[in-house]
């Protein structure tokens, strides 16, 4: 089974797997020279990496796509983007609560609780489905204009994101 501890005001945070020894790192070696600068440079690779990408594959993008496809997909990420705070922050809460058990060393506590905001992110997700699914008859012209030869193609495109936000709500927990 999983067990786990971590001494607030001692030297070593430890992590244990199957009651082994997997992990212990002295906290003034997570400010140190090498570790540290590998650390901030893999940090800003991570936040430079996605921009260059963007600069370099969305004009690809929108030229094998068109204008009128792109903006739909735009619309489909800009729906997502909300969805994904709509989380109302279980996935958080359940870092923290799961953590807070390890660190108590009551591992039979995890598996309630990694259920119970599953469940929840997905019933959050259910909600969302529903509402994405209501956006589609609004796709005629009343809040958001969708030519005529891409309108079945929308209508399949937000329904397709529908049918996955549940399940994506529930991952990302």
């Amino acid at each position: 089974g999983w067990s786990g501890g971590m001494r607030l005001g001692s030297k070593s945070i430890c992590v244990y797997v199957n009651n082994s020894y997997k992990m212990a790192l002295e906290r003034r070696d997570l400010t140190r020279g090498r570790w540290l600068a590998r650390k901030i440079i893999l940090n800003l690779l991570c936040q430079i990496l996605p921009v260059v990408a963007t600069v370099v594959l969305f004009p690809l993008l929108i030229g094998r796509l068109g204008q009128e496809r792109f903006g739909i997909l735009a619309l489909i990420w800009t729906i997502l983007a909300y969805y994904s705070v709509a989380d109302l922050g279980v996935g958080y809460v359940m870092t923290q609560l799961m953590s807070q058990r390890l660190g108590a060393d009551r591992p039979a506590d995890i598996p309630p609780i990694f259920w119970s905001c599953t469940a929840l992110q997905m019933a959050i997700g259910l909600v969302l489905n529903i509402a994405a699914i209501a956006i589609v008859p609004t796709l005629k012209g009343q809040w958001v204009y969708v030519q005529p030869k891409l309108g079945d193609e929308t209508r399949l495109s937000i329904f397709i994101m529908a049918f996955c936000l549940a399940p994506y709500l529930g991952m990302r927990s």
